[in-house]
């Protein structure tokens, strides 16, 4: 059986669109017309194969895209009409993006269908929400909220960008100081250590620097193969999963993940939720567009839970994925049947604590990062300078 798209018209005149299944297009005009519709206009529908995506939006460009949208849907400018305005005002990857989605949209598609075949190019949760709004007839509304979301999410990645950056710097100090010193100074003391009795970490400083200066190209292979398994062991599903369930329990990450965690699955679902998706929808959509592996998997065994037909309430109670206070305030929501409006506000407060936890963070990773670079480089210095020391005082 093919999907269908089609417009119709009905008895009276008014025009009907929708989808239908059938064998082939005789077979789909012969059960329009047993239903009381003339088709005019049919496509067929493959959503089995979707698009290959050419890039990503970015968070920043999604928000300034919702947020025109958002505009002109409620100014009722067509839609084709308003992508092809938002296009002309983006940069040429953006542009070349809408205009794809704006060549699906005439063959027939909705925009929400439309998003879907772009694989990859818009995030689930907006695809989801503009269905919703689709259907509910509040698209310009629940742009704006995804506009709102975007932009937030957008101003939190400039700031982690912000905060890594720093760190990343004196990492990359202390690998470039620690090069220099296997390269060019322990070199210079080998002749003199030669033959004396060295402690292990002089020998081993030595034979890295002899490694290094000798085989440049092999040192640097080797490295590169060490930190490609290293990058390949954590890419299998079990290391991964255990890794980020290891996260959880450290001091001052685990917090930032619990936050993280709560802000983003609160925002998604008050997004889903208010618009009209349903509970358990929402909370498998809002599971997938988690960053946390470990939350992901704990996010498919809540939903089965739910569809169980245990509260969400009970189903987070005493979870330690969430923020603690996180299951009352979703109690406090089942209760008041108000779980939209104060996931909303809970998304919002715990945004605004996950910055907190970030500067925090900032302000544990720059020491550590320092003492990291002087023990590493205080290492290397000191096995040179006690066997060299010990050597001058035998001479004296």
């Amino acid at each position: 059986m093919e999907r269908y798209r089609y417009k119709a018209r009905t008895m009276d005149g008014r025009k009907r669109k929708g989808t239908a299944e059938a064998g082939n297009e005789k077979l789909l005009l012969k059960k329009l017309k047993e239903e009381g519709l003339f088709c005019f206009w049919y496509v067929r529908e493959s959503r089995k194969d979707p698009l290959p995506s050419s890039g990503k939006i970015k968070r920043k460009e999604l928000s300034f895209f919702c947020h025109q949208m958002s505009a002109m849907v409620q100014a009722q400018v067509p839609i084709t009409k308003a992508i092809r305005i938002c296009g002309q005002t983006s940069e040429n990857n953006v542009r070349g993006l809408l205009n794809r989605l704006n060549d699906q949209i005439e063959r027939g598609y909705t925009l929400s269908e439309a998003m879907g075949r772009l694989e990859h190019t818009f995030p689930e949760l907006m695809v989801r929400v503009v269905e919703a709004g689709e259907k509910s007839g509040r698209l310009g509304q629940l742009l704006e909220k995804m506009g709102k979301r975007f932009e937030r999410e957008s101003r939190l990645e400039q700031k982690v960008r912000n905060v890594m950056t720093y760190p990343a710097i004196l990492l990359a100090v202390t690998v470039a100081c620690s090069l220099f010193l296997f390269a060019a100074v322990i070199p210079q003391f080998a002749v003199l250590l030669s033959g004396s009795s060295l402690p292990v970490t002089t020998r081993v400083m030595l034979k890295i620097s002899h490694f290094l200066t000798e085989y440049p190209l092999l040192f640097c292979l080797s490295w590169g193969v060490a930190l490609a398994g290293i990058w390949g062991i954590f890419q299998i599903p079990a290391v991964r999963l255990q890794a980020s369930r290891i996260q959880m329990t450290l001091p001052v990450v685990g917090k930032l993940i619990r936050i993280s965690n709560g802000a983003r699955f609160a925002c998604s679902f008050s997004i889903l939720y208010g618009s009209g998706v349903g509970a358990l929808e929402s909370m498998e959509t809002a599971g997938r567009m988690m960053n946390h592996v470990y939350a992901r998997k704990r996010m498919k065994d809540f939903a089965e839970a739910v569809r169980s037909g245990s509260p969400l309430s009970e189903v987070f109670s005493g979870e330690s994925l969430f923020p603690p206070a996180f299951a009352a305030m979703v109690a406090a929501g089942e209760e008041s049947g108000q779980l939209a409006g104060i996931l909303e506000r809970a998304g919002e407060f715990y945004e605004g604590e996950e910055e907190g936890a970030l500067e925090q963070l900032l302000a544990l990773l720059e020491p550590a990062m320092i003492l990291l670079m002087g023990l590493i480089v205080g290492t290397v210095v000191l096995s040179v300078l006690i066997p060299l020391y010990s050597l001058y005082s035998q001479m004296l």
